[in-house]
């Protein structure tokens, strides 16, 4: 899905999705069942999510309801705030923040501030960008900010150049431990473009960032690979796609 995004037979692959997780979606519902088991409630939150993801209008609404509803089950917060933010706009992004800055619970933040990285809106995810950086979030809570817009297909170019701005900050934060500026890095490893690689490789020639030295080669190696892996198989996956269209539809 990282590496197809934007193809111009995406639309297919998110049809595909909805057939594959349909079913599952049909099985698991929205409500916990007793005695369920622990792997049952975390498939329940994939399934519903993805089903959102991929456009299932009936899941979206829901997540709507039950976001304007409030006290949603534990369980199935992740999947409203993600899906009210991919479909949502500046009100949806407020309220979150509000909810954000409101919390003292660590766990339920962490939830509010992955849902404020799934917009798609370019203004509001820079907004997040600079949230992360902010006082409003816990410093070893920046890098997983960060790293959520770059997870975003939507915004990974705006995250990126944001990095290449604000990487004296950035490396003062973050560039002596041992492991938080390879995280903060490791999702530029989804770009899949020499001209992107070759981008990455420069700045990184130009910026010194020792703990990092080893995720820095490995992210290049995948971009490259990402780069032959559509060069190889594209073509073949968009017509396997286009021609299943008749079947999905």
């Amino acid at each position: 899905e990282n590496l197809i995004f934007g193809q111009d037979y995406y639309p297919y692959f998110k049809k595909y999705g909805l057939r594959i997780y349909s079913q599952i979606g049909q099985k698991v519902g929205w409500k916990k069942k007793n005695g369920e088991s622990h792997t049952r409630t975390l498939l329940r939150s994939l399934v519903l999510y993805k089903l959102g993801d991929f456009g299932d209008q009936g899941v979206i609404k829901k997540a709507q309801k039950l976001f304007d509803k409030g006290g949603i089950d534990v369980d199935l917060r992740g999947v409203a705030y993600g899906l009210i933010a991919q479909n949502g706009g500046k009100k949806e992004y407020l309220q979150l923040k509000k909810m954000h800055n409101s919390e003292t619970l660590q766990q339920e933040r962490d939830r509010i501030t992955a849902a404020m990285a799934s917009f798609k809106d370019q203004d509001l995810l820079l907004q997040t960008l600079q949230f992360a950086l902010s006082e409003q979030v816990r410093l070893q809570d920046g890098v997983s900010v960060i790293s959520a817009v770059s997870s975003n297909p939507l915004g990974r170019k705006l995250a990126w150049k944001f990095v290449k701005k604000s990487w004296k900050l950035i490396n003062e934060r973050y560039g002596r431990g041992h492991f938080m500026l390879p995280r903060l890095l490791e999702p530029f490893g989804n770009f899949h473009s020499k001209v992107e690689a070759e981008d990455f490789e420069t700045f990184f020639k130009k910026h010194s960032a020792p703990a990092a030295k080893r995720t820095i080669k490995q992210v290049l190696e995948k971009i490259r690979s990402n780069d032959d892996w559509l060069k190889r198989d594209n073509q073949k996956i968009r017509e396997y796609l286009v021609n299943l269209q008749p079947k999905l539809l």
